[in-house]
């Protein structure tokens, strides 16, 4: 360890030799084993680099929408955002922010029969099935990383309320926000907000955790900018 230049303690290396001492003999598929962990740990590091240059992928696609505008908001992260603008497609289509959550089906449904009428069902089952995923996750994204809403979900928790119920509340909120930032073109203003180049620093430290060449972080960071509103 010494010529290999490793840091160690020396009551740790004398711990292990002691055990060694006593342990029991190696098992007689050590090797096969070793090699089949191996093999998968290959595995785990080639797919995780496909995940990554899928992520810089979408991270590409996104800063040319007006989606960007998305991670101006604490909670929401490049690969949410595009979660989310892949499935509810260009803004213009819908009126009002409770076109999107509607189309996800973020509502009850309802069962009514002679003098029955229960009113608070389960959520509908005819909707854009895959926008409701992306919304109630990022629902779960927001409850345990934005500081309002881990509030709210403790208020509601203390309340008794169902956390699929907390779920969908957050959902429908984010979704109203959602819709205000991308229509209107405007990035998310609040006093927790660190500084106009809040949204810039989190694009750079997903290229950072990404490994992302340089030249590519400039063409998305020039992107970027072309979605900001001229004032900010």
């Amino acid at each position: 360890m010494r010529q290999a230049g490793i840091r160690f303690q020396q009551r740790t290396v004398q711990a292990v030799l002691d055990w060694a001492e006593q342990a029991a003999p190696g098992d007689v598929a050590a090797g096969q084993h070793l090699r089949i962990a191996l093999a998968l740990y290959d595995d785990r590091q080639r797919k995780t680099q496909e995940i990554q240059a899928l992520e810089r992928e979408i991270a590409g696609r996104l800063v040319q929408t007006p989606y960007v505008l998305l991670l101006s908001f604490p909670g929401i992260n490049v690969v949410s955002a595009a979660d989310f603008a892949g499935e509810r497609g260009p803004i213009e289509p819908y009126a009002n922010p409770k076109a999107i959550t509607g189309r996800a089906g973020l509502r009850p449904s309802r069962y009514q029969s002679d003098q029955v009428d229960k009113a608070k069902g389960p959520l509908v089952r005819h909707c854009n099935r895959a926008l409701r995923a992306a919304l109630l996750g990022i629902a779960d994204n927001l409850i345990l990383c934005n500081h309002h809403f881990q509030h709210l979900a403790t208020q509601w928790a203390s309340q008794g309320k169902d956390p699929r119920d907390t779920q969908v509340r957050v959902g429908l909120r984010f979704g109203r926000i959602a819709f205000h930032l991308v229509a209107g073109r405007q990035v998310f203003r609040h006093p927790c907000i660190p500084g106009r180049h809040y949204l810039l620093d989190k694009l750079n430290a997903f290229h950072r955790e990404h490994d992302t060449g340089r030249a590519d972080v400039l063409r998305d960071r020039q992107a970027a900018l072309g979605q900001l509103p001229p004032r900010e």
